[in-house]
Formats: C-alpha cells, structure tokens, sequence
C-alpha cells in the first residue's frame, strides 16, 4: 500500500470521528437547552411540609381575625351604658332634710295618696335664698297670710333642701297636690334663668324622684302645664315658643333608667 494511501484511509477515518463528535455535541446542546425550557415552563412547586405550614398559618390567621371581630363586637355589645340616675344614697348626702313645721298654711303633715307627677317652680323673688325661701314658708305658721309650701327647694349654689317627708302634700300644685311632689328654684334674676349649679342639681333631683317613683318623660311638668301660671317663667309657654323649647332641653337631661 501506498504511503497515500494511508494518509487517505487517516484523513477519511479522521473526518468521520470528527462529524461524530459534531453530531454529539449538538445533540448535547439540544438536550440541554429542551431540559431549561422545560424547568422554566414547570410551576415550582413546595414541599408538602412548607405547602402544610402554609395552610396552617392562614387558617391561624382566619381565626385570630375572627376572634378579633368577635372580641370588638363583643366590646362594642358591652361598651359603658349611659348615664344612670342617682340612687338613694347618692342623694343623701346632697339634701340637707330640714322640715317645716306643722302647720295648716305650710306642713298639713297629710300622706300623698299616690305620687304621679313632678312639679316644677320658681320662687319668683329675684336672688333669694333657699334659707329665705324656707322661713317665709315656715313663717305662714304665723302670720296666716297664705297657704304655700314645696317639699323642695333649690338655692342659688345647688344647695337642696327637703321642707317636709317626701311623702307628705305640699301646697304648691292645686288641685293636684295630693298627687304630685313639688320643687321650688330659686334664680339671680327676673326673667327666672337658673344657675348652673341651680340648674345640675333639679337634674339630679328630678332624675332620683322620676326614677324612684317609675315615671317617664310626661310625668314631669311645670306649674304652667297645671295652671297656666307662668312658672318657671323662664320655661313658660306653649309648644312652638321659646320658653317651651327651654322646658324641652331641660326634659332632654332628664335620666329615665327605664
């Protein structure tokens, strides 16, 4: 055989391995590149472990928010209540119990049948006294000069004083004194506007007695609702006047526990 021969026979066995290795390694590239399409298309997917946990603290957290929503329902269900009236023994230390004495003009010292109504007053005497207004119903005893009494009397700075039993008729509401209890206001000026203290202490006065005696808003009237007079003129007047819509704010800060 001829040296070119052989160098023949090489060069063709040279270049069949050579197309073989190119063949492979682009069958290689083609597997490789098939194999990342395929793991970017894939969803990725967690352990059954982490995939658990994942359920388990969304459902923990389902729960703490519906623990929370029935926590702030429950507050808002058992939120602080309103205003309560005064009891007996808020009261007691506020009414200084100074009775009038038996007399037909002031004290008759007769039992109410039953007790319906609260009566508002004024005293109609300008920058008086609770004290003043006491005497001169303690003084009727005396000088005979009418018949006039309430079983409460409200001064100038909040003072209450009680003039008989609660229970006893006072001459202040005809014709329904055997029905009703009566408070007299004292006022600084003519036109019968209370003090504020005048003023919080008849609120708490009448919210004890409405509430002792089961009333309800209607229960509570002025002298005028009863007679026409004007008293508390500063309350006076039909519905619709200024008087009357004054009566209506006050009713407002009534506390009815029922």
């Amino acid at each position: 055989m001829s040296s070119r021969s052989f160098r023949e026979k090489g060069l063709r066995a040279d270049g069949k391995w050579v197309m073989f290795l190119r063949v492979f390694a682009l069958t290689a590239v083609i597997v490789i590149v098939a194999i990342v399409i395929n793991a970017a298309s894939r969803p990725s997917e967690k352990p059954a472990s982490e995939t658990a946990a994942s359920t388990v603290e969304t459902a923990t957290t389902e729960t703490t928010t519906v623990e929370q929503t029935s926590s702030e329902s429950t507050a808002a269900t058992t939120a602080a209540p309103g205003p309560v009236a005064p009891t007996d023994a808020d009261m007691e230390p506020l009414i200084i119990k100074k009775y009038l004495t038996v007399n037909p003009y002031s004290r008759v010292g007769t039992r109410r049948s039953t007790t319906e109504k609260i009566v508002i007053h004024y005293v109609a005497n300008p920058n008086t006294t609770a004290e003043q207004n006491w005497n001169y119903f303690n003084g009727l005893a005396r000088s005979h000069a009418t018949s006039a009494s309430s079983n409460f009397i409200i001064g100038l700075d909040g003072e209450i004083i009680q003039c008989m039993p609660i229970y006893e008729i006072a001459y202040a509401n005809s014709p329904i004194n055997e029905t009703s209890v009566s408070i007299e206001c004292c006022h600084p000026t003519s036109d019968g506007h209370l003090t504020e203290a005048t003023y919080n202490s008849l609120v708490k006065l009448v919210s004890w007695l409405a509430n002792r005696y089961e009333m309800d808003r209607d229960d509570v009237i002025r002298h005028f609702d009863v007679t026409g007079k004007l008293c508390p003129l500063y309350w006076a007047g039909d519905r619709g006047s200024d008087g009357y819509e004054r009566w209506e704010a006050f009713r407002n800060d009534i506390i009815f526990n029922k």
